[in-house]
């Protein structure tokens, strides 16, 4: 995960998640090129709204303004990141609340996040869980979800309560970090969801005039 740029950045996770190494929001004003960077931690690229490290130093708070701050149930605070595994692997923590006072609107937006998913755990899950959720709420947001299907991960753009395009990929091997860069470009006509999948594309998928402004802001959310 340690190369020396990315491109776009990331926002707040739901269910099934494991450990959380950094969750960013920016704002993108470029077209991306096939292969993109995971970022160094401490890595800000212009344009990005907010940086969560989520680590033992930070815990909650954005880097950027720490006066904003998420909250969470049976988080584990590590020097580098946050694991919500509870005893007997369950994956019950989680972590949530207000999307950042600066909010993205128009048709961009992009998130990158590092996740180590474990592949044993004593918790049910559904093809619905959510490693990422950010939006409006349950009926407009983009989703990260890693159980879509049988082999296959999806980031998921959600209107009126339905899945109005996926972007599935195989699902990456359980039990390591990877990191996932998501774009949106809600341009009528051409704009795009790409997904990356430690810097290789691994989804591509037109997002029929969804962008930030239709997925909206309101609540993030994370829960392992």
């Amino acid at each position: 995960m340690k190369s020396k740029r990315y491109q776009h950045l990331a926002a707040s996770l739901k269910k099934a998640m494991v450990l959380l190494l950094a969750l960013s929001i920016c704002l993108s004003a470029y077209v991306l090129p096939e292969h993109v960077y995971a970022a160094e931690a401490d890595y800000e690229p212009a344009g990005t709204v907010a940086h969560y490290p989520l680590n033992g130093a930070y815990q909650y708070k954005n880097k950027l303004n720490e006066s904003q701050v998420l909250s969470g149930s049976s988080p584990s605070w590590k020097t580098d990141y946050v694991s919500l595994v509870n005893p007997g692997n369950a994956n019950n923590g989680h972590i949530a609340g207000a999307n950042p006072s600066a909010a993205v609107t128009g048709a961009r937006i992009s998130f990158s996040l590092n996740i180590k998913l474990n592949k044993t755990q004593t918790r049910s899950y559904t093809p619905a869980y959510n490693l990422l959720a950010y939006g409006a709420g349950d009926a407009n947001n983009i989703t990260l979800r890693p159980y879509y299907a049988d082999g296959l991960a999806a980031v998921v753009l959600k209107q009126g309560g339905a899945d109005a395009v996926v972007a599935s990929f195989p699902a990456p091997a359980a039990d390591m970090w990877h990191n996932y860069t998501i774009s949106l470009d809600g341009t009528a006509g051409t704009g795009k969801l790409i997904v990356w999948v430690d810097g290789i594309k691994a989804a591509e998928a037109s997002s029929n005039g969804i962008g930030a402004d239709q997925i909206g802001t309101g609540n993030s959310g994370s829960t392992g």
